[in-house]
């Protein structure tokens, strides 16, 4: 029997390096973006006190300013969130999602470097102040804020430029030692190994679905709370109704193969798609949303991404269902049918 850790941390070389460097990974990070949010606050503050109307470039007022820093701690979840489907890959020897979260990876190298371009631009008609900081001698430590602040935005970059390029080679590599894992436990038959993989596929999707939408969500929230001034308690709501709506669906409809409920959800995903390009346009032809465009057309954009590619395979699921793979996707059940094809003596008809 393998040990719950050892299940956990795996058993080959690859694996353990890879790790090793997930945990360095989110441990360095972290601690360079929280001290870099930091930083963000106090240049915020500063540059609050210098101005008392805080006009920021494009009328982007005060709270605007403000709500960007959520960003900063999106980052940080999205590091823990990699983790996770990191140590639950290799938990369940799912490699199709030890290459979701290295392309997860690739995602936040981007988003680091658009956070860098908007923490930037978001000061843009006080640059004078970061280049001049003795022309304001009761603020002279604003220019050295910023500076740092920068440099280890920067320094952010470089590292996820690394790990990325890093776990694809390791995706690969785990790959290799996964390769063995879905026969053990479907056997021989080739069609249901493919509707095997065709579900886990959907699987590693609807946990990407979750960390995308909430993600939105949560920058979304903070604009309008911080900015808008709306109703977070109604769009708050709806967003968490429809998620829990859609996830009670989908999980039911692959455990017990109901062609109903996959019906549901894919209605929903669709009605989901909708709503992404709705927020898209807002977020283009809304000169409030100036500070956070970027950001949020970018998230918009993944997120549509994300719901075209759940409805596919989603419909690709719906139509494998009785076809055998049932009884494979209880874990009770499924052990047994790995015992069972173990113990099977390899015959040549």
């Amino acid at each position: 029997m393998v040990s719950f850790w050892s299940k956990l941390i795996g058993t080959t070389k690859w694996v353990r390096i890879t790790t090793f460097l997930s945990l360095l990974q989110v441990a360095i990070l972290i601690g360079l973006e929280f001290r870099a949010s930091s930083l963000y606050l106090d240049v915020w503050h500063v540059v609050r006190d210098i101005c008392s109307d805080v006009l920021l470039p494009n009328g982007v007022g005060s709270n605007n300013a403000l709500a960007f820093s959520v960003y900063h701690y999106l980052f940080m979840a999205s590091l823990v969130f990699q983790l996770f489907l990191y140590f639950d890959a290799v938990r369940e020897q799912n490699s199709i999602q030890v290459f979701a979260m290295s392309i997860l990876n690739f995602l936040m190298l981007i988003y680091s470097t658009i956070q860098l371009y908007q923490t930037e631009s978001i000061f843009s008609s006080h640059s004078t102040i970061f280049v001049s900081p003795c022309n304001l001698p009761n603020y002279g430590h604003l220019g050295t804020l910023f500076s740092q602040m920068r440099m280890i935005q920067i320094i952010i970059i470089a590292l996820m430029v690394e790990f990325a390029f890093t776990f694809l080679f390791l995706s690969y590599k785990i790959f290799q030692d996964f390769g063995w894992s879905i026969y053990k436990k479907i056997g021989a038959d080739s069609m249901l190994r493919d509707r095997y993989k065709v579900y886990q596929f959907f699987v590693v999707i609807l946990k990407l679905d979750i960390f995308f939408f909430t993600g939105f969500a949560v920058q979304f929230f903070a604009f309008v709370y911080f900015v808008a001034n709306g109703d977070i308690i109604s769009h708050a709501c709806y967003s968490l109704l429809a998620a829990v709506i859609l996830l009670f669906c989908a999980y039911n409809a692959l455990r017990r193969e109901s062609h109903i409920l996959m019906g549901v959800f894919c209605f929903g995903v669709l009605a989901t798609g909708g709503y992404f390009i709705a927020k898209i346009t807002e977020v283009l032809r809304n000169d409030a949303f100036a500070s956070t465009r970027i950001f949020l057309t970018t998230f918009s954009a993944l997120c549509l991404i994300q719901a075209c590619a759940t409805f596919i395979i989603a419909t690709k699921v719906y139509s494998n269902f009785g076809h055998g793979l049932k009884p494979y996707l209880s874990e009770d059940s499924a052990k047994q049918l790995a015992e069972d094809v173990e113990r099977k003596p390899l015959t040549i008809e």
